[in-house]
């Protein structure tokens, strides 16, 4: 389970499980393989940011291919583990098309998901943060309702982890009570 930058990372773990493309260093017969993953609004493609930010040695452009093995979207596969994604509208980082662009590649290649929209969240779990357009800080003012005010989110991040850690399930989770928000599922394919 990972936030923003941290959900990239277990993004880039669920969807590299099944292979070795990151394994280096000591204890490489050890597997390093996920049963699942929450994902709450990590960048999915670092090559769309195009100058918003300065990372990985300047901007995306400047650095593609850096920028597209650090993306999750790139090592989507079929058998990759369940992924809960949970993103909000208003998300004036990591913008909300990010989630979009990682749950339709999930779709495409048959991978199981569960995303969650929480209209009007911004770029934290608690409280809506906000990048200063300056490029020199983060804000606490004007970046949207945390996720967590969508009632639903932690049921829904409990649900998922006890549905496949705690439970052993290989079936799809769907859900808890989702009349409240908009979702999409994916069939688990195994």
């Amino acid at each position: 389970m990972g936030e923003s930058a941290g959900g990239q990372l277990v993004a880039i773990l669920g969807t590299t499980s099944g292979s070795k493309t990151f394994d280096v260093g000591e204890n490489l017969d050890t597997p390093s393989d996920v049963t699942c993953v929450v994902n709450l609004f990590g960048p999915a493609d670092f090559t769309v940011f195009h100058g918003k930010f300065s990372f990985l040695g300047g901007a995306p452009e400047d650095h593609l291919d850096l920028a597209r093995s650090a993306s999750p979207i790139n090592y989507v596969h079929a058998d990759e583990p369940p992924m809960l994604v949970v993103h909000g509208t208003a998300d004036q980082l990591v913008p909300y098309i990010q989630a979009e662009l990682l749950v339709g590649a999930m779709d495409k290649a048959g991978a199981p998901y569960y995303f969650h929209t929480v209209v009007g969240g911004g770029h934290n779990p608690y409280f809506g943060l906000k990048f200063d357009a300056s490029g020199s800080s983060f804000n606490s003012g004007g970046g949207g309702i945390g996720l967590f005010e969508d009632p639903l989110v932690e049921p829904l991040i409990k649900g998922f982890l006890h549905h496949y850690l705690l439970d052993g399930r290989k079936d799809l989770f769907t859900g808890v009570d989702v009349t409240q928000a908009k979702e999409r599922r994916r069939v688990c394919p195994k």
